[in-house]
């Protein structure tokens, strides 16, 4: 969320160098809110997506690498669209 965050406040141009569009990420970043809103992300209750992957390592880790390489590319701004 912070990294989106970040991206969406950061003072860019309406097109980027990679031909991304600030409008397209803060599109992403509405959609991204909604997912972890749905999966219960930011929970601590048995309707949590850290519950419901604790029996599921190999699945809580795909999450996991899925999410961090999302920051990356936040961070980084490595975009392909």
């Amino acid at each position: 969320m912070k990294a989106f965050e970040a991206l969406c406040s950061a003072d860019l141009t309406p097109v980027s160098d990679s031909g991304f569009m600030i409008t397209d990420v803060m599109d992403q970043f509405d959609r991204f809110k909604v997912w972890t809103g749905n999966i219960a992300a930011h929970r601590k209750s048995r309707a949590s997506l850290d519950y419901r992957l604790r029996d599921t390592s190999q699945l809580r880790e795909l999450v996991l690498d899925y999410l961090t390489d999302l920051e990356e590319y936040l961070t980084n701004g490595k975009f392909e669209i």
